[in-house]
């Protein structure tokens, strides 16, 4: 959306592709009468108006986004090959062509209708086989979105997997497993070498997934969170599922992030 203001800026910003015509056109609607220098962005109600907001902002007092979150603490981020679920020969082809423009790291979302753990760990190693037949030095971080769902199964992926250069394992097993309490997820974490990370669902979450030491890395979706996570002493990552506007709009939060230890995902 471009959302104009009296004096003359124009502002970019992405809302949700699955949000109604109706929706987006009332929610914009709302905008009307604001005054960008005087939003409260604790008040905001989407992540699509807070990115204006700062836009408009940013444009208003003439200084980058990043600035007005603090301060960037980095003027460059390392970037995921970001991509889907492909064939073995398909994924040997995509990551090669990644590696010629600079992609040093693949991440790839795994397991659709693979449905014994044996079938769902062969779709896993084939894919990373595939690229280190071609690419031994691309670093792979495989996205499981919770599907090998029991430990011994992520063991045995992990088993296999050693020798490659991977990343971490990303939300291997199921996320409410053990009823939760993430004692099935310190279980994995002690018992593999590879690094586990995973999604948080705020600060709360936050911290009881480091007082239960679940995992390795903290993927984040806030500075507040990134924050914390750094405090604690925890790396991880962020990422944006956004392309144009909002994907330029991720990488200023991820300038300022100061838990980032591993490349930034752009999903897209």
């Amino acid at each position: 959306a471009e959302v104009e203001t009296d004096q003359g800026l124009t502002g970019l910003t992405q809302i949700e592709r699955s949000m109604p015509r109706g929706s987006m056109d009332g929610m914009l609607n709302d905008w009307l009468g604001q005054n960008v220098l005087e939003v409260n962005l604790a008040d905001a109600c989407t992540d699509s108006f807070r990115q204006l907001v700062l836009d408009l902002r940013g444009q208003a007092l003439g200084v980058p986004i990043w600035q007005l979150q603090g301060g960037r603490l980095r003027d460059r981020i390392p970037v995921t090959q970001c991509t889907g679920y492909k064939t073995p020969n398909n994924t040997a082809e995509d990551a090669q062509w990644g590696w010629e423009r600079g992609f040093r790291t693949y991440k790839m979302k795994c397991i659709t209708t693979e449905k014994s753990p044996e079938a769902r760990i062969r779709y896993i190693t084939d894919r990373v086989e595939a690229i280190h037949r071609v690419l031994s030095e691309m670093v792979i971080r495989p996205d499981i979105r919770w599907r090998l769902e029991e430990v011994w199964v992520a063991q045995e992926l992990a088993r296999r997997l050693q020798g490659h250069r991977i990343d971490s394992l990303e939300s291997p097993i199921a996320k409410r497993a053990a009823g939760g309490t993430y004692s099935e997820w310190r279980r994995l974490r002690e018992s593999i070498h590879l690094p586990i990370g995973d999604h948080v669902g705020g600060c709360d979450n936050l911290l009881q997934c480091f007082r239960a030491e679940s995992r390795d890395y903290a993927i984040v979706g806030s500075l507040e969170e990134s924050r914390l996570a750094h405090q604690l002493g925890m790396g991880g990552w962020s990422q944006c599922v956004s392309y144009g506007p909002g994907a330029a709009m991720g990488l200023h939060d991820a300038a300022c992030m100061p838990h980032l230890t591993q490349p930034y995902d752009m999903v897209g």
